[in-house]
């Protein structure tokens, strides 16, 4: 029987926010295929799990391709692999997606662990009716490649969330006033993490509380409103 390819979702911060399930599974692994080699043993520690007979193997997104036949070659010999990235869940702004997809063509069963995203945390957190979402990661810095994903969400009828440099945030913000005009906006600031912070306003005004800029950040666009 083939091994089957898992893939776990690591905390984005906070390392309580592990399931249990997901500690129970990783218990059981002999192969671990991981963008963070660093983070992940200091995952297993802190799960105390005995690593020592665990394979680990470095695989951040420049290296999918290459290790998609070192995974085939476990999967073919009965073995289960799991794969994990640094921090939230594989594909979103995160490595896996080629790798996942090419593990799916070849006929292989793939399973799902589920955990943290700063996507839906930060949208749960935003306060905004979160029926209708549209999620664009990362964006280009500047040039026509932006503008054109900007324009692209101009009249979408739901919540934009984009994720974004600390130090870049205070500027986007203002662009995107010039570009979406008067919205509500809350910036999600080191998300389960200590200093935890959501600042919220209008696009165009100063945010409440005030932005800093430090760690990492999800802004969140809500659809067009009249301010009462």
């Amino acid at each position: 029987m083939d091994g089957i390819l898992k893939i776990i979702c690591a905390p984005i911060g906070n390392l309580g926010d592990l399931t249990f399930r997901i500690k129970e599974e990783l218990s059981k692994s002999k192969i671990i295929i991981t963008e963070d080699t660093v983070k992940t043993l200091y995952l297993l520690k802190f799960l105390n799990i005995k690593y020592k007979t665990i394979k680990i193997i470095f695989c951040p997104t420049a290296r999918e391709n290459q290790k998609i036949k070192v995974i085939e070659k476990y999967l073919f010999m009965g073995m289960d692999v799991y794969f994990m990235t640094a921090a939230g869940s594989p594909c979103i702004s995160d490595p896996g997606a080629k790798l996942i997809r090419s593990i799916i063509d070849f006929g292989f069963q793939i399973r799902i662990f589920p955990g943290p995203t700063a996507v839906i945390t930060a949208l749960l957190g935003a306060g905004f009716l979160a029926n209708r979402f549209i999620f664009l990661g990362f964006i280009a810095k500047k040039g026509l490649k932006r503008r054109r994903v900007l324009l692209s969400v101009r009249d979408f009828i739901g919540v934009i969330i984009i994720y974004e440099s600390a130090f870049r945030v205070r500027k986007s913000l203002q662009e995107f006033y010039e570009f979406f005009g008067l919205r509500r906006v809350v910036v999600g600031r080191e998300l389960t993490k200590t200093f935890e912070t959501f600042h919220r306003g209008f696009l165009g005004e100063q945010l409440d509380p005030v932005f800093k800029e430090r760690g990492e950040c999800v802004i969140l666009i809500n659809q067009p409103l009249v301010r009462m």
